[in-house]
């Protein structure tokens, strides 16, 4: 990978320090002298601060405090004509040579604007900077601005509730499965009918009697002679 290089022979030498973590590392040339800097406290959420990068300094610096859980947005614009700047976002205060900054979350090119938002993780920390350094010959009159939001709902009650969504539908998966292979029951059989002492007797069907077939009807007997 390059290296960025900062005004009067700094250098950044990137490299991964961490498993799935964008950090890497600043590494500076032995013989460079001692940086300066400016340093400002993000005092106020959300912070809006306009300032200058003189040619004398190698950066300016924003420090910040954010908790697990929450996000920091922040966005830089550069206001001088020509100029541009880059962004490292800093884990930690006091940032020096030695200090360590978020790749995904920074940009080592030197831009005229750039946001962008981090999800501070419980491994991150508390302390972080936002650092703006340049390879233009000359001062540079910027406007950075920073917030730090909560999500609505925390990170731990969203993984909560997908574990119990998961043991619900595992629940229900497995009782139409125990369902299917669960043979059919006969339906209950109707008791006889009580046949002991006092038990009324159902009345007898008889198969339909034959009769004769009916006479024709007669009239009076005939007087006596």
């Amino acid at each position: 990978m390059g290296h960025f290089a900062f005004r009067r022979g700094r250098t950044l030498n990137p490299r991964n320090l961490f498993v799935g973590l964008a950090i890497v590392a600043l590494v500076a040339i032995s013989t460079a002298p001692a940086a300066t800097a400016t340093n400002y406290v993000v005092s106020a959420n959300p912070y809006t601060a306009r300032a200058t990068l003189l040619n004398s300094e190698t950066w300016d610096t924003h420090e910040l405090v954010a908790q697990n859980g929450q996000n920091v947005a922040y966005t830089m614009t550069v206001n001088t004509t020509g100029a541009c700047l880059s962004l490292l976002f800093v884990k930690g205060h006091n940032a020096n040579l030695s200090s360590q900054y978020y790749r995904s979350y920074s940009e080592v090119n030197c831009v005229q604007t750039y946001s962008k938002s981090f999800p501070v993780g419980s491994s991150d920390g508390t302390q972080f900077t936002v650092l703006l350094a340049t390879s233009y010959n000359g001062d540079v009159d910027y406007t950075v601005s920073i917030s730090v939001t909560s999500p609505a709902i925390p990170t731990w009650l969203v993984g909560l509730l997908v574990v119990i969504a998961i043991i619900a539908v595992l629940a229900i998966v497995g009782a139409l499965i125990r369902r299917r292979r669960k043979p059919a029951m006969m339906p209950p059989m109707a008791p006889p009918p009580y046949v002991g002492p006092g038990a009324q007797m159902p009345p007898q069907q008889y198969p339909p009697q034959q009769y004769p077939p009916q006479q024709p009807p007669y009239g009076p007997p005939p007087p006596p002679p």
